[in-house]
């Protein structure tokens, strides 16, 4: 993995986002493991069939509420920013995408365009 120097965020090393997706009768869900992210330090972008996912993770500190300073042995955790892009092969219906973070998991939901989704035809007799 790179490290990449940025103007926000100089420690931030960059890496590739591991992600799986899976396609049902309704909806495409994607499901990738962000640990230590937050909400507001994950940004999802949704243009035509392509879908753009970055993450940063800031370096922990091991700084409690009294201040006190640790001089550290080893490092490994650092700060990430995860970035992947995948285009999306079924239309979805991007007004209803509903994304949940739990526990360190993303759980995207993308519902399929209604043209996209599995229909019945009636046949009629006679």
């Amino acid at each position: 993995m790179a490290t990449v120097q940025t103007p926000s965020s100089p420690d931030l090393r960059t890496a590739l986002l591991p992600v799986d997706l899976y396609e049902g009768d309704e909806a495409l869900v994607l499901l990738a493991s962000l640990p230590g992210v937050r909400a507001e330090d994950l940004d999802i972008q949704l243009e035509a069939d392509r879908l753009t996912l970055t993450a940063e993770r800031h370096e922990p500190s091991p700084h409690g509420a009294d201040e006190t300073v640790a001089t550290p042995l080893f490092r490994e955790l650092g700060g990430v920013r995860w970035t992947r892009q995948v285009r999306l092969r079924t239309p979805v219906d991007a007004d209803q995408v509903q994304a949940k973070l739990e526990h360190g998991l993303l759980r995207l939901t993308l519902p399929k365009a209604p043209q996209a989704r599995p229909r019945t035809i009636q046949v009629k007799a006679g």
